[in-house]
């Protein structure tokens, strides 16, 4: 690891998820529609459950097209290294590598021809980029458009200078059916970018490359003589020649006169290694070599699956890895022939197909391990227990207070046996084991195998902690000065918010696009408070039905649950031999939905709450909230068709006001801020904003109110309006709305009075990191922090 990015100094405690490592800020102008596609396909992909192991939000996504509020440009960016754009940028820390990409269309180059706006905010990114500092730290790329574009006398020309990766390629292989190599193009073509320019540490080699391990006796005798591919070692080799990618294959670059063993060890050591799994790979010393080298090095290991006939045996070094299924044909692995042309057509392009998902497997793989390393446990441990550190240690006898190990992979026996040694050798007097690794959580009965090894090498069984991120998190961990600590050494018994329910009043805020976000970021907000309230015990409750506005967080909520629900039924979140027969899975309900009735005009919504409530009977409830407050079961709600604008803002109130009888505390995130009107559907129905409402009767009732600014609308607004979103740009259309509203203003001022920061269980600079933040996953840990601290007494509306 680079000695730039290590802090070797002793951490304080920490308690919260791990800061984000790269931002990657997606540029268009609003007219090039493609730029929107390209941003939500890479937020797709980097939180994918292939990145989402990672401690915290290691990537976010963001965008840069609609002007910022209060301003004529996109928001600024903000870097490491400085800033680009005069738009107020998002008050939260910049992470620790940037990446920003310029999507070149038509639009962009048109805006950028005369003086403008547009023009200076793409001069201030080429200034960025070629600041002295950037180089490490910093990346400006175009995203190439899918024809040539004249751009000279641009600024675009001078981006244009430097390769970029591919766009509109990437994103249309499926409706313009290009060939195998343009699937995941983009993602494939960004995450080698940054591996090799922003994260490369010393030794890696300067192009990723891809180590084909691979059996010779099983390459079909076509291969040998043909330079068509047929077999899987030869169809690797083609298509990762239509990529940016370099290869390793023994049997092609080996040169005269090296020393092969040596070679071999060093490329597997050094390389991410695809092995290409057919009948005899795995019963071949050399291949078992291969991968050993492989893991022993923590590198990028994905399987591509190719068996005909079957093995005669596995083999345990070759577990626990991705695998890609890759279709064969016996008669063709043979030499046969396979059939017809049809057949044969759609087998070769199914077989490309699984060999590219492959290799962007291995990027994703690698660009996963460059992030997991430079995440703050791993990179702590990095620094106190390196080489040097150790030979220290073993002279000294010493115990290790903090992490002992932080690998890429999750822990097997394989990576136990020779870590146990030589930390027992380094650190003798420690028979503690702390070692973190990305999610998921292992299975119990690989877990009782890792106690088992670690009990053997002289550590105490119940001082032996195999923790994730989430597991540690959710546990109140706190590392930093000394030894890591649970606030609940065990998930499965007592959890830190046992029983504890947070209401959450979320709607979608008018100026969410204008703060770079989208639909996407407050899905994802709301998943991941959801499940960090989850695996500390508590629940969430939301006052919402499924299918009935956009985006669909009622939605988003009730998948966190699934997801939680199953991973639970597998134990996953729990240590060996806890659970007794009977017990449920969770201290209390998961979920609770508050429906008020009057969004419940539709038959089919009443169908969905009703298939969502026999789904999940055991984990939570779907109750109906009349127009007068009331409760009534889901069985016996009608209909609403009263369009009454006073009876509907009567009804909203009633419900609004019992919310906090089914909760312990709120979260306020988004929210409209005008009123729903006949030009205007999208706007909040009742007789002020929800959030304004819903954070009104929470403070009456004395209940801890968390309020997250940072996406935007009613709450940033009231954030505002509190004195602790101090540097949040604000909407002035929104502040001006709020403030009109006779009955608004007053609601306001009764909730600036009564609103208790120190209910919260935060302090004052957590508070505005809440306000300001939009990032998820800080958004999450601030809250189940506070939360653990000060638990107390508070449902949440569309509106």
């Amino acid at each position: 690891m680079t000695p730039d990015v290590i802090d070797t100094a002793v951490a304080p405690r920490r308690p919260a998820p791990s800061p984000t490592v790269l931002d990657v800020f997606v540029v268009w102008h609003p007219g090039d529609r493609i730029g929107r596609d390209i941003r939500n396909a890479l937020f797709d992909h980097y939180h994918s459950d292939v990145f989402s192991g990672l401690a915290g939000g290691a990537v976010e996504v963001y965008g840069r097209s609609e002007p910022a509020p209060g301003s004529d440009t996109p928001p600024a960016i903000t870097t490491r290294v400085g800033s680009a754009g005069s738009g107020p940028a998002a008050t939260h820390s910049p992470a620790m590598f940037s990446v920003i990409l310029v999507v070149v269309g038509r639009h962009l180059v048109q805006a950028s021809m005369k003086e403008g706006p547009w023009r200076e905010y793409l001069e201030d990114l080429l200034r960025l980029r070629d600041d002295d500092a950037a180089p490490g730290k910093i990346l400006v790329l175009p995203v190439m458009p899918e024809n040539r574009i004249e751009s000279q006398g641009t600024p675009v020309a001078r981006l244009l200078e430097r390769q970029g990766v591919s766009g509109s390629r990437g994103l249309q292989q499926i409706i313009n059916g290009d060939p195998a190599a343009a699937h995941g193009a983009l993602a494939r073509d960004l995450g080698q970018t940054i591996v090799q320019e922003l994260l490369r540490e010393p030794g890696d080699p300067v192009r990723i490359t891809v180590f084909v391990s691979h059996a010779r006796d099983d390459i079909p005798r076509a291969d040998h003589v043909s330079v068509t591919p047929h077999g899987p070692v030869a169809k690797v080799q083609a298509l990762a020649n239509r990529t940016r990618l370099a290869t390793f294959i023994d049997l092609h670059d080996l040169q005269g006169g090296e020393e092969w063993d040596a070679a071999i060890r060093d490329r597997a050591s050094h390389s991410a290694l695809l092995m290409v799994r057919t009948d005899k790979y795995a019963s071949r010393e050399w291949t078992q070599r291969e991968v050993l080298e492989a893991k022993q090095a923590d590198m990028p290991v994905v399987c591509l699956s190719s068996l005909t006939s079957g093995e005669q045996r596995g083999s345990f070094l070759m577990d626990h890895v991705p695998t890609v299924a890759y279709p064969v044909d016996s008669t063709t692995e043979r030499g046969g022939d396979a059939g017809g042309l049809e057949s044969r057509d759609s087998l070769t392009a199914t077989q490309e197909r699984a060999v590219i998902t492959a290799l962007n497997r291995l990027v994703d793989e690698a660009l996963k391990r460059a992030l997991w390393r430079r995440q703050e446990i791993p990179r702590d441990v990095e620094a106190r227990l390196g080489a040097s550190s150790q030979d220290a240690a073993a002279e000294s006898g010493s115990n290790n207070d903090g992490f002992d190990a932080a690998p890429v992979h999750p822990p097997e026996p394989l990576m136990l046996t020779s870590f146990l040694t030589a930390h027992k050798q380094a650190f003798p007097q420690d028979h503690h084991l702390w070692l973190l690794h990305p999610d998921p959580p292992l299975l119990p009965p690989e877990h009782e195998i890792m106690v088992d090894l670690c009990a053997l090498s002289g550590y105490e069984r119940d001082q032996v902690h195999l923790l994730t991120p989430r597991t540690f998190f959710a546990a109140g961990g706190v590392w930093g000065d000394g030894e890591p600590s649970l606030n609940n050494s065990n998930l499965a018994l007592e959890r830190p918010l046992a029983t504890r329910m947070l209401g959450i009043s979320m709607a979608k805020s008018p100026d969410l696009e204008a703060r770079g976000l989208s639909d996407r970021h407050l899905e994802l907000a709301v998943a991941e408070v959801a499940q960090m309230m989850l695996l500390a015990g508590g629940g969430v409750t939301y006052a919402g039905a499924i299918g009935t506005h956009a985006p669909d967080l009622t939605a988003a909520v009730i998948d966190t649950v699934v997801r939680y629900v199953n991973a639970a039924k597998q134990e996953q979140h729990r240590h060996p031999g806890t659970r007794a027969a009977g017990q449920r899975l969770h201290p209390g309900d998961m979920f609770s939905l508050t429906v008020p009735r009057m969004v419940l005009s539709k038959r089919e919504s009443l169908d969905r709450l009703a298939r969502v409530t026999e789904a999940l009977a055991a984990f939570g409830r779907v109750d109906v909230v009349d127009e007068h407050g009331r409760l009534i079961d889901l069985d016996q709600a009608q209909l609403w068709t009263d369009s009454d604008p006073e009876l509907l803002a009567r009804a909203y109130s009633s419900v609004r006001g019992v919310l906090p009888q089914f909760c312990d505390a709120r979260l306020l995130i988004g929210g409209k801020t005008a009123p729903a009107s006949q030009s205007d559907s999208k706007g909040y129905a009742g007789a002020i904003p929800g959030i304004i409402e819903e954070a009104l009767y929470t403070v009456r009732a004395g209940q801890p109110l968390f309020i997250a600014g940072g996406f935007g609308g009613a709450a940033a607004v009231l954030a505002h309006e509190l004195g602790i979103g101090a540097g949040i740009p604000v909407s002035e259309a929104s502040l001006a709305a709020v403030r009109a509203l006779p009955t608004c203003r007053d609601a306001v001022e009764e909730i600036a009075s009564g609103f208790d920061p120190t209910l919260t269980g935060l302090n004052a600079s957590d508070l505005e990191r809440l306000a300001a933040t939009q990032r998820a996953s800080e958004l999450a840990g601030l809250i189940a922090r506070g939360l653990s601290a000060c638990a107390t007494d508070a449902g949440g509306t569309d509106a």
